[in-house]
């Protein structure tokens, strides 16, 4: 388990002044196309079906939706923002690690952001770390989760970045980052 404590610490240690500046322009560019892919993915059914969902379950709450009126839970914001972010399969994807870290972790740090009225280097710095360890994760479990094991390589990185980059928004000690992972 020290493999996880480390990468808890250095999520937990890392602020956005430790991020390399290629690093935090790509995430800019990023978060533009998440935002982007969040409003075209808006328009499909599937974020109808999704959304509709979640105003059953979670009618109000602090969270903003891609192009809709109404706000609700912080999870719902994530799971109708996810499912519009990667509606067209346009959200960044990293090969080598068969994750789609743009749909998993940008959504969940986006909704603790707002409730959180986070400033914009601490959102970027979630985003980056989330995206980091969603990476991580799916680089050394290799393409062998998808192409050998049959699992979809998303289901099985993504709750790792999304747990650092919410952790990281809500400023956890890496204890609580190991927990959370």
């Amino acid at each position: 388990m020290q493999e996880t404590r480390r990468l808890a610490q250095f999520v937990a240690e890392t602020g956005c002044q430790d991020l390399p500046q290629p690093v935090v322009e790509a995430v800019k560019v990023y978060m533009l196309d998440n935002l982007a892919s969040g409003f075209v993915g808006s328009a499909t059914p599937w974020a109808d079906m999704v959304g509709r969902v979640a105003l059953e379950s979670a009618p109000s709450g602090p969270c903003s939706v891609f192009a809709r009126d109404w706000t609700t839970s912080p999870s719902y914001a994530t799971l109708v923002n996810g499912t519009m972010i990667g509606g067209f399969e346009c959200d960044h994807a990293f090969v080598a690690g068969s994750c789609h870290p743009s749909g998993a972790v940008f959504p969940a740090v986006l909704a603790t952001g707002e409730r959180e009225h986070l400033d914009g280097a601490s959102f970027l710095a979630a985003v980056a770390l989330g995206y980091e360890v969603c990476c991580r994760v799916g680089r050394a479990a290799t393409r062998a989760v998808e192409d050998v094991r049959g699992f979809h390589g998303p289901g099985t990185n993504a709750p790792f970045g999304r747990a650092a980059g919410v952790g990281k928004a809500l400023g956890l000690e890496t204890d609580l980052l190991v927990n959370a992972l």
